[in-house]
Formats: C-alpha cells, sequence, structure tokens
C-alpha cells in the first residue's frame, strides 16, 4: 500500500499534527511506503518511532542514533541562525555532519571493523564487539584466539570479554547507552561465555555466588528481573531464575537447598510489595545466612530499608554493584554508585 498523507488535514490548522498522527496510525494498520515531506520534523518523528513499535528499527539503532542527546521540550533540529528560509530545509548540512562525525556505535559498522585488517589486539575487538553487542563476530574472534592463537581463556576474559561489558554498563549508567544496546552487549556476553567456559579450568570456571531470583507471589512481570539475571550471569555468579508469581515458601527452599548467597526480589505492583517482606522475616526465621536484593518500578531505597533488605537496585547495573557489595567482590574499577 502506498499512501499520500498529507491530503488528510487539507484545509484544517495544525496540519503536521494531524498528518503525524495519521502517518503512525497508518503505519500500524499495514502502510507499505508513505509519501510525505522529509523536511517535516513532526512527520520524521512518527515515521522512526513507529519504525521502532512495529520492529523495522532492529535494536532500535537508528532511533537512538537520532534522538540520543533530545532534550524534552525543545527541537530535535533546529534551524541554523542567519540562514535563509530555503536553507532551511536543505538537509545537506545534517548529511555532511554525519559524514564528518565520529563513528557512531551502529552494529553493522562495527562488524566491519572488527573483521578488517585493523592494529588493534584481540582483547580490543573483543570488547568492541561485547560493547557494540555484535554476536555475529564474537564466536569467529574467541576461536580464532583460542585454537590458532592459543590465548588462555581466562586472559580472554579478564582482558577482553569483561571489560566489554563494563563499558557497556558505564555508558548505560552515563545515559549514553539505552536499554536495547545493554541487553544486546549482555546477549553476546552470554554467548561468549558459553563458548569460552568449557575451556576454563575447573578452579576457574567456577561461580562467585549463587543468587535466588525470584518475581515475588501475585506479580506476573519479570522482564526486569530477567534483564538482571542475564547480567549477573555475565559477571559470574550462578543464577537460579525461579520466575514469576513465586511463594515466599518456594523461594525460601530453593535457597536453603542450594545454599544460596542472595535472594533476589522483584515487583511491579504496590499490591505485591508486602511479600518481599514475608521472603525477608522467612530468612530471619530459618537463619539462613543469605543476604537479600529487592528491586522493582514500585521501590525505592525507603522501603527497602524499611522491610529489612540488605541491598536495593534500582536497575541491573545496580544489581550487579550491589552484587559484588554484598558478596565482598571486587568491582574492577566500576563506579561505586550504590
Amino acid at each position: 500500500t502506498v499512501l499520500g498523507v498529507s491530503n488528510v488535514s487539507h484545509g484544517l490548522p495544525a496540519r503536521e499534527i494531524l498528518n503525524s498522527n495519521y502517518l503512525a496510525m497508518a503505519w500500524a494498520a499495514g502502510l507499505d511506503l508513505p509519501i510525505m515531506n522529509p523536511f517535516e520534523e513532526r512527520m520524521m518523528d512518527a515515521n522512526r518511532a513507529s519504525a521502532v513499535l512495529l520492529n523495522r528499527d532492529l535494536h532500535c539503532a537508528d532511533y537512538i542514533e537520532k534522538y540520543r542527546d533530545f532534550k524534552p521540550g525543545t527541537a530535535v533540529l533546529g534551524p541554523a541562525p542567519n540562514r535563509h528560509a530555503v536553507c532551511r530545509q536543505c538537509n545537506i548540512p545534517e548529511l555532511l555532519q554525519k559524514q564528518n562525525a565520529p563513528a557512531s556505535t551502529n552494529i553493522q559498522q562495527t562488524q566491519a571493523i572488527s573483521e578488517s585488517d585493523t592494529p588493534w589486539s584481540v582483547y580490543e575487538q573483543l570488547k568492541i564487539a561485547v560493547l557494540e553487542g555484535n554476536s555475529g563476530i564474537i564466536e569467529a574472534l574467541l576461536l580464532k584466539a583460542l585454537d590458532q592463537e592459543h590465548i588462555p581463556p581466562l586472559a580472554l576474559i579478564n582482558q577482553g570479554l569483561i571489560p566489554g561489558i563494563e563499558s557497556a554498563g558505564e555508558l548505560y549508567e552515563q545515559k549514553k547507552y539505552f536499554l536495547p544496546q545493554l541487553m544486546m552487549a549482555a546477549e553476546t556476553m552470554k554467548k561468549a561465555f558459553a563458548i569460552v567456559k568449557p575451556r576454563l579450568g575447573e578452579e576457574s570456571a567456577q561461580s562467585k555466588g549463587v543468587i535466588i531470583m525470584a518475581t515475588v507471589e501475585g506479580d506476573i512481570h519479570d522482564i526486569g528481573k530477567n534483564i538482571v539475571s542475564v547480567m549477573l550471569e555475565n559477571y559470574g555468579y550462578r543464577v537460579i531464575d525461579l520466575g514469576k508469581d513465586v511463594e515466599a515458601g518456594i523461594i525460601l527452599d530453593v535457597a536453603q537447598q542450594e545454599k544460596a548467597d542472595i535472594i533476589g526480589l522483584s515487583a511491579l505492583m504496590t499490591t505485591t510489595m508486602p511479600r518481599m517482606r514475608e521472603v525477608i522475616e522467612g530468612v530471619r526465621v530459618r537463619g539462613l545466612p543469605c543476604l537479600v536484593m529487592v528491586g522493582g518500578a514500585v521501590l525505592n531505597q525507603e522501603y527497602a530499608e524499611q522491610i529489612g533488605a540488605d541491598a536495593y537496585s534500582e536497575d541491573a547495573r545496580q544489581a550487579v554493584l550491589s552484587a559484588q557489595r554484598l558478596l565482598g567482590g571486587n568491582c574492577n574499577g566500576i563506579s561505586e554508585k550504590l
């Protein structure tokens, strides 16, 4: 379906408002190709947003690249001062700016760099592959390093993979990276560990600790918990994910059986928050040695302290830092913003 968008608003004021909303609705209804004015920023905003929501913009890459410095209440692209009205409709300056801009964090661009003959060491290439979430190249890099260059697997982890995921976490904390990018880095790290882990000696392969993860009883939200679980696994913790809507007794039983070091609890609804207190009280009653870390959109530091939690984490990044702090681990230079 090809659609001329702007005729729908003919004769009405504020045409861009109608046009952009109509465009978004048309995309949702199955539009294949709009005929529109690419110089109308509101229309382009709707176009880019629709591409994300309809999964046409893979990993939100184009959207993030365009709006990474966006500030609410300001125009994304304001006209340059002292420019003729006709010049303000020209996109040549924008094209030149992109041409002269430093290397972006685009996945395809990283893959091309990683596959080229660069002076970078294998550690630098691994770090970049993780940082950019380039799971397509990570296996080839690791197999070459392990089988052809005979680099010890622990060195690849400590000097290549770990610095990559830490850099991704730091950029996320600084709001220079966004959730899709952090998750891509985490998934790439997970794939890398699956390749390297069988090559590690028994002692080196031991986990840094056992962490039970669960969304409390009555709550069926687990996206945030799943992200935290992936990040913790990437840092060498053995994570046992019990899923969502888990009774306190089950959480405590598994923690006792597995000799857990930490119980991680998640809740997204105010009605399920009290279930966290039940688990914490159960830990005390049973005399379990494990610590309890809580998180979720409805929680804050004050509530965590009220129910007796040992740590509160507002996101996956903070969950890793909290786990390292609780278990006395080395943060390896990560900012201790707890």
